[in-house]
């Protein structure tokens, strides 16, 4: 009586051990199949409900190359406007005291190149504001941009300080590129 209360109680679990195992067994096929589903789902929605389209992202140019830019998108300033602001080579004041009472150099910093204004350098200082630059980050800036780079006041020169023949009087403004469109 003995052996087979022993036989019953191992038979007993292991029918609970195999029960388990198939429920466990169920619920991973019912989640697989759950997943398989979800997935056909999103495909079919996908090819009926396409996407809004993404621009490609377009590869950088080399500096060198922009002679094939339109120049039709020109929103700044002309050649004679940007060479109406003045220009002058640039020396340091030293009229501002520092905490110490002796006289400390003010030294501005070129708000289109971030680099500071160094002594002997071309400048051009716009009218309307009076803030400078080097002219050749700020002579690119006026011909994409009318306005200052710093403060965004309009920096194009009054009319009446146009000559009624500029272009032939003055000089062409210095630019950065070293392309054969905008050379003048």
């Amino acid at each position: 009586m003995a052996m087979q209360l022993i036989v019953c109680t191992a038979t007993m679990s292991t029918d609970a051990e195999q029960q388990h195992r198939d429920e466990i067994m169920s619920i991973s096929v019912f989640f697989a199949i759950g997943i398989l589903l979800l997935v056909a789902v999103c495909v079919i929605c996908s090819k009926h409900h396409p996407r809004i389209a993404i621009p490609p992202v377009v590869p950088r140019r080399d500096p060198q190359q922009h002679h094939d830019i339109p120049l039709t998108l020109h929103a700044g300033l002309t050649k004679v406007e940007i060479a109406l602001i003045p220009t002058f080579t640039y020396k340091s004041p030293t009229t501002a005291m520092n905490s110490s009472g002796s006289p400390a150099a003010v030294v501005p910093n070129c708000a289109v190149c971030l680099s500071p204004v160094a002594d002997g350098e071309m400048v051009r200082q716009l009218l309307a504001c009076n803030h400078l630059f080097h002219v050749e980050c700020v002579d690119m800036w006026l011909f994409s941009n009318p306005t200052c780079p710093l403060c965004r006041t309009n920096a194009k020169a009054p009319a009446a300080d146009l000559p009624e023949k500029a272009e032939d009087t003055l000089p062409s403004p210095v630019l950065i590129q070293n392309s054969p469109s905008l050379a003048v």
